[in-house]
This record gives structure tokens, C-alpha cells and sequence, in this order.
């Protein structure tokens, strides 16, 4: 949840707690909100550390509108975007040899067995 994580980013920065090496994100599916969830995720993550969640494929919903599409894809290429700079890459490449994830972009990936993806905070962030 938003307030959760923004406990989390509190507690750690005073030192309360450590930063934590991995994050699942199950969001709320709307459109920016999912942004908001990833960016104070992303804030308490520590360096060289995964976020990642699910429903990157969802099914087609009967109470949405025509052509809305999928609301936690679309923000999480938007957040892999702007974050490029500060995304580790290799993940995928060091996974390689299990051949699960596939890269929808520079640092962003997806799992071909359970649609989930992954973004890792480079090291030296």
C-alpha cells in the first residue's frame, strides 16, 4: 500500500530499519496510481535491489472501456522510461540460461512462465 510504503522509506532513512533488497508490488490497477506504488517503491528499495510484481497480462475486463488496456503495463514501461538510467540491465542476462525473462525494455523484464516483471536498481545507485 501507498502508506506502507512511505513508512517504509521513513523508517529507513532514519536508520530504523534496512532498506529492503526486494519489493512485490501487487497494485491497484489504476492508471496512475501504479505509477505513484512504484515510485515510493522504488524510493525504498536499496541499491542493487529488485521490484517487481504481477498482472502484467491481464484479462480483457467487461466493466472497462473499450480500448483502455492494461493499466499496470502501460505505468510500469512509463516508470522503466524515466528511470532508465538508474535500471541494472544484466538482470536478464544473468537469467539467461533458465530462459524466463524476456526484456521489454532496457532494465524491465517479464516473465514468460508467470507474467510477472522485474526491474533491479543498479549497485551504484
Amino acid at each position: 500500500s501507498v502508506v506502507a510504503l512511505r513508512l517504509l522509506v521513513a523508517l529507513a532513512d532514519r536508520g530504523i530499519v534496512p532498506a529492503p533488497q526486494v519489493i512485490y508490488l501487487d497494485s491497484a490497477h489504476e492508471e496512475g496510481e501504479v505509477l505513484l506504488e512504484l515510485q515510493l517503491a522504488w524510493a525504498a528499495v536499496a541499491p542493487g535491489g529488485v521490484l517487481f510484481g504481477d498482472d502484467w497480462i491481464l484479462p480483457p475486463s467487461t466493466e472497462s472501456e473499450e480500448g483502455s488496456g492494461n493499466m499496470v503495463q502501460r505505468d510500469v514501461l512509463r516508470f522503466a522510461e524515466a528511470h532508465e538510467a538508474e535500471l541494472d540491465d544484466t538482470l536478464g542476462q544473468n537469467a539467461h540460461p533458465t530462459r524466463t525473462l524476456g526484456r521489454a525494455r532496457p532494465g524491465l523484464f517479464v516473465s514468460y512462465l508467470s507474467f510477472q516483471w522485474f526491474m533491479r536498481k543498479r549497485p551504484d545507485i
